[in-house]
């Protein structure tokens, strides 16, 4: 569903930034699979973000944006967000970094069922994904 290279360092010193379907955040990026049967969204606070793709529902409100950014939301909407993703039933990844300490938590499918590849490089402290 997606490719995604982070440095943790990134994380903590910039906001993600979207460039297109694509995120960047410093020299780390987020690349979400380009197909209709996928949505997208970043959602941002000042100081926490999260990335999710996941399979679009067939109904008409899901198949008219592929990709959608909401900056600068409230602690509240953040959280509505976040909880309305964990609980989508269909598989999703979800990428979320809070800036203080350059925290990163990754979860994938509901349960944790849908398979995601790390490769974790210490000396540089980053995270790949596939």
């Amino acid at each position: 569903m997606l490719k995604a290279y982070l440095r943790i360092r990134d994380l903590a010193l910039f906001n993600p930034v979207a460039n297109g379907s694509s995120v960047s955040i410093g020299d780390s990026y987020i690349r979400p699979f380009n197909h209709q049967s996928l949505e997208s969204s970043l959602i941002k606070t000042s100081e926490q973000w999260f990335f999710v793709i996941r399979e679009r529902l067939r109904s008409e409100d899901h198949l008219r944006i592929p990709f959608a950014v909401a900056t600068n939301v409230s602690d509240d909407y953040f959280r509505r967000c976040y909880q309305e993703n964990l609980n989508w039933p269909l598989d999703f990844i979800i990428i979320e970094a809070a800036r203080s300490g350059g925290r990163l938590r990754v979860r994938a499918g509901l349960l944790g069922s849908l398979p995601i590849y790390f490769c974790v490089e210490e000396r540089t402290r980053s995270v790949a994904l596939s």
